[in-house]
């Protein structure tokens, strides 16, 4: 525990730092449902006038990303749905580009290994890490793992309340996988 805890306390950063990896032009995951990092996405959005053609790939969201809400014509920051929510289709009927990417849903760990454009950066929020050093992505756990094995970049922000989602396949990150993280 003592080598994950030295790591650990290496990685913690802000997320207004821990976004500063994300370039123009960027594939980014902002993960699903309540996977999907608060900070990071509105340290994201303070990067507006910075960036341009960032893609963010999104599953059920259930909230309005702040990237969506600072840029709604959707020349810096574009988002992409694996599933279409509820309240993806109202953000599109309001006139803010959000594109629909159809697809199997069993088969989206491996559609993103195989088939997805590069993923730069992963933005996801997770439990706190165990004392075997990984953090466990909770029950919107579908995806992730695939998510951080194709990404360049894996940050994580941590919530306390993030519940666990046990099973031993594919449902946690490792600190050795992870390149910043942030508390929210």
């Amino acid at each position: 525990m003592d080598h994950y805890w030295q790591e650990y306390q290496r990685k913690l950063v802000l997320p207004d730092e821990a976004v500063k990896t994300v370039r123009s032009g960027d594939w980014i995951s902002f993960g699903a449902l309540n996977g999907q990092g608060r900070s990071l996405d509105e340290a994201l959005a303070k990067r507006k006038d910075e960036l341009q053609d960032v893609k963010i790939w999104t599953l059920l969201t259930l909230q309005i990303p702040k990237v969506v809400e600072v840029d709604p014509e959707g020349k810096s920051f574009r988002c992409q749905s694996w599933h279409y929510s509820g309240l993806d289709r109202k953000i599109a009927r309001q006139g803010t580009p959000i594109y629909y990417a159809p697809m199997r849903y069993t088969e989206l760990p491996r559609y993103i290994r195989e088939e997805v454009e590069p993923i730069q950066v992963a933005l996801l929020q997770v439990a706190p890490m165990d004392k075997n050093g990984y953090f466990n992505f909770g029950p919107q756990n579908s995806h992730h793992k695939a998510v951080c094995d194709r990404a360049a970049k894996v940050i994580v922000e941590i919530n306390t309340n993030q519940p666990r989602c046990l099973g031993g396949y594919q449902e946690a990150v490792h600190i050795s996988e992870v390149d910043f993280y942030c508390r929210k």
